[in-house]
Formats: C-alpha cells, structure tokens, sequence
C-alpha cells in the first residue's frame, strides 16, 4: 500500500471505477423543486397563506439549487470513490463537492492486491437515542465495503484524519467516507450522504476473481436499549468530573456522532440529568 499524487490518467487503465451517483442527486433536485412549485400554487389557488407559501417555496427552491449544484458536482471526472485495476485497486478519498478546489497536492491510496486479507460487504443497522438525549430513536442503514489488510499502515491513519479535519464552510465535509482502523480499511457505500453506483457486488465479485476471500455480512448495533443508560451515566459522570472532553469523545465512539453533535449532546444530558 502506498499514498500516491491524484491523476486522473490513472484510471485509464481500470476494469470498473465506482462513483457518487448523479441521478440521486438530480432527483432530490428536482422532487424540491416539484414541492417548491406545489407550494406557490396552494397560496395561489386555496385558502393555505400566501406569504407562508412563498417563504416555503423559497426554501425548497434554495434546497432544489443545493442538490442540482450537487449533480453538476457529481459529473465532474473527480467524482470517483474506487477504481478496480488489474493489479491493484485505488482509493479516491476527497469528497467530490470539493471539486472546485486544487487538486494539486492531493493523494490517492493504492492497495495492491496481495496486500488484501480479505474483502466483505457489510449492512450495518444502527440504532441510537435523539441527540438531544430523548426517547426518540434514529435507524441508519449503512452498506460499508471492508477491506482486511495484511499489515498496519501508520501513516494512511495520519492522512485520513488530516482529510477529516478540513471543511465545507463551517462544517466538515459530509462525504468523508473512507475509514482505517485496526487492519480494516472501510468505504461506505451506503448512508444518507453516499450512494456509490454500481452495485457493491460488482466490487465484492471483481476482488473474488482475484483470489480475495469474500464475504457478505449484516451487523446490528442497538444503542438505544437498555445499555444506554450505562453510556448516557458514564458521560454524565466524565462531564460533572470536570473531564468534558472525555465525555464528548465517548459520545462520538458510542453514537456516532461529528464533534458538534457530541458537543450538544453531553450539554442536553447533563442538564436533563441535573
């Protein structure tokens, strides 16, 4: 495995190249506008207000523009996620709505495949509690390919996380959808930000020719049982302990969640438990 410069001329060479898809996003586009278009004829042609109408439509508009500015993203040559080649397979690891930026100084992962342990597709269903510490209960599922590398590699850990640090605005970016933890490799196919196209089980079928072992496999992960009234105390405790940044961390590992979430949730539980 090695971290090599971004060129587009690398995919030149690939059986299959694994990308975000366009369609997803033109379709959101277009339902918002469709909803932003219902809107105005309701305040027009019934009793619904008008200026809540025209406030609504606005801002499904503005969500029609997102999307559709999403699409156009989505059709530049960047938008690729895995590319598979005949003796190896590349990790593009950007996120494609970062496209207008330079590409200059970017690397991609290149994984040989006898560097591959194995190779699964994994739906992963996650429950967790509201993150205002509610009974409400949030469901994702998550298809993830997992790659089981043969040894460590230090410093994909160090170039991910710098990846995950930069941002979109305020916020991270949304699409940061390769992970690496414990000989593990993980691409997330699946989630309410991606949708890689084609089929994971092209992937899983093309390392298996390979000789790649190769699984499919379903994990469920339930934390919004009764367990979580072990994590929701043990984050209560760190935070009153004066160890508010423990606390935020065990929030992030337990539920999932981007630092600003974890932020807000140990605020809301510690002030509901007080």
């Amino acid at each position: 495995m090695e971290l090599i410069p971004y060129d587009d001329g690398l995919l030149e060479s690939a059986q299959k190249v694994y990308k975000h898809s366009s369609a997803r996003n033109l379709g959101f586009s277009f339902l918002f506008l469709c909803v932003a278009i219902g809107l105005i004829t309701a305040g027009i042609n019934s009793d619904f207000p008008l200026p809540m109408a025209i406030f609504s439509s606005i801002m499904f508009f503005l969500l029609c523009l997102l999307s559709f500015n999403a699409f156009l993203k989505s059709l530049r040559k960047e938008n690729w996620v895995l590319a598979i080649r005949e003796e190896d397979l590349l990790l593009n690891f950007h996120s494609y709505l970062k496209s207008h930026e330079p590409r200059s100084g970017l690397l991609l992962i290149k994984l040989l495949f006898r560097d591959i342990d194995s190779a699964k597709s994994v739906k992963k269903i996650v429950t967790t509690s509201s993150m205002s510490g509610g009974s409400n209960k949030k469901t994702e599922n998550n298809l993830i390919l997992s790659l089981g590398l043969k040894r460590k590699f230090p410093g994909l850990q160090i170039e991910l996380e710098k990846n995950i640090s930069k941002r979109i605005g305020h916020k991270k970016s949304q699409h940061y959808f390769v992970s690496y933890k414990e000989n593990e490799l993980n691409i997330v196919w699946r989630d309410p930000y991606a949708w890689v196209t084609p089929d994971i089980s092209s992937a899983i079928n093309l390392l298996k020719k390979e000789g790649i072992f190769t699984s499919t496999t379903s994990e469920t992960q339930d934390l919004s049982s009764e367990d979580i009234s072990v994590v929701e105390q043990n984050i209560i405790d760190l935070n009153r302990q004066g160890k508010v940044m423990e606390a935020i961390i065990l929030a992030r590992k337990a539920y999932d969640f981007n630092l600003t979430e974890a932020k807000s949730y140990v605020s809301n539980i510690s002030e509901k438990k007080q």
